[in-house]
């Protein structure tokens, strides 16, 4: 019975991963902003470390916890706060990446090999990791979701801008200095228009 325990956990895990790449992948890019989206994405973190706190015989010091918890939460801040969110028209479209996503997928399926592997210290670590992920994920969705409650489109803040065309080779973006590539319509530091 302890093989077939072995091949469901590590089964998941490898759905876990697969999933979590997938996500990446496809959210990369210029795609419309979901709010329910980056909500489903925080709760679901949460409620999957929530899960393992409940069913796992494991307990990390406190300190640890909170300090894994706010470590993965200022990653997250910065992560949150450099993703491009700007209005194409009437919909508000971001430029994620989606590995936000990923790393609390990581660190579950590392967390059951390991424990499937019965391996104590790799147990620990990954389970400290999945702390880290978690905070991580919750603060990166909650700061775009708050990020979004900001923007307005331009007609509604009472602006007008000109139709983009697309950067020439080698230059910068006019409100951040980013530098742009050739075809790019908006600037991929802070989402301005070309």
């Amino acid at each position: 019975m302890d093989d077939v325990y072995k091949i469901i956990a590590i089964a998941s895990a490898a759905f876990i991963v697969l999933m979590g790449l997938w996500t990446a992948l496809r959210m990369h890019g210029e795609r419309p902003f979901s709010p329910l989206g980056a909500l489903i994405a925080a709760a679901g973190a949460a409620a999957g470390l929530a899960i393992y706190l409940l069913i796992v015989d494991i307990e990390l010091k406190k300190e640890a916890t909170w300090g894994l918890l706010a470590g993965g939460a200022l990653a997250g801040a910065i992560f949150g706060t450099r993703i491009p969110l700007y209005h194409r028209g009437d919909t508000v479209v971001s430029r994620a990446a989606g590995w936000h996503l990923a790393l609390p997928a990581a660190a579950i399926a590392a967390f059951q090999v390991t424990g499937v592997q019965e391996s104590v210290d790799g147990t620990i670590l990954s389970f400290a990791a999945l702390h880290a992920a978690t905070g991580f994920a919750v603060v990166a969705c909650a700061l775009l979701l708050v990020r979004r409650l900001g923007i307005r489109p331009a007609a509604a803040r009472g602006e007008s801008f000109p139709v983009a065309v697309p950067a020439a080779e080698g230059q910068r973006c006019p409100r951040c200095g980013s530098p742009l590539q050739t075809g790019w319509r908006h600037c991929t530091g802070c989402g301005a228009p070309v």
